[in-house]
């Protein structure tokens, strides 16, 4: 518990209450790790969604021009390899959040999101 600053009972608590990720869609670019699938599961168990580049597209167009009207959160997640190569250039435009795993990782385990760390 003290090395990912958690505390289980907390946590389980938290978990009772409500599905951390409700209402919020993920989408992951190409390099992340875990891989797409490993963090699909981690996200649908925590009540969200995980989009492929398809859906994203099918969803909020080819330049997220329909963003605004979906009513979700949406969040980035992505690796400083696949920032550098401009992949996530379109959501900082658009002022999408882009953070590494670990947001996702510790958010999950510690059952609250902390959007001030992991930002990429």
């Amino acid at each position: 518990e003290k090395v990912f600053m958690m505390n289980i009972p907390l946590s389980l608590e938290r978990a009772k209450q409500r599905k951390l990720l409700n209402g919020v869609v993920i989408y992951t670019t190409q390099n992340v790790t875990p891989d797409c699938e490993s963090l699909k599961m981690i996200v649908e168990c925590a009540g969200g969604e995980l989009l492929t580049q398809r859906e994203l597209l099918s969803r909020y167009g080819r330049k997220m021009e329909r963003l605004a009207v979906d009513g979700c959160v949406l969040i980035v997640i992505s690796c400083p390899q696949d920032v550098a190569s401009g992949l996530c250039q379109e959501f900082s435009t658009k002022k999408v959040p882009i953070y590494n795993a670990e947001f996702i990782l510790t958010g999950v385990l510690r059952q609250t999101l902390n959007y001030s760390q992991n930002q990429l």
